[in-house]
């Protein structure tokens, strides 16, 4: 069932949003409709995700590595053993 909603824009950005939803052939409203569709999968996704990580964060034990060791420390004693540096 579809209901109306009042949202208030830029005369020339919804001059150029007509435009653009003419040549995509769809109405404004399919378009708004999709575009905050695809936002919210988007961060529904994204939230899988962080929950997917907290979950295993941890999971993974390696020797010498400490919990509050930084992701550049990683990084520079990667690059440091890499390129055999002192």
């Amino acid at each position: 069932m579809k209901t109306k909603v009042t949202l208030s824009f830029d005369k020339q950005f919804v001059e150029e949003a007509k435009a653009f939803a003419r040549t995509e052939r769809k109405s404004l409203s399919a378009l708004m409709e999709e575009s905050l569709t695809d936002q919210m999968v988007r961060k529904q996704n994204k939230r899988k995700k962080l929950t997917a990580h907290k979950r295993l964060s941890g999971a993974i034990k390696r020797p010498g590595l400490d919990a509050n060791t930084s992701l550049d420390e990683l990084r520079y004693d990667a690059l440091k053993a890499k390129y055999d540096l002192p």
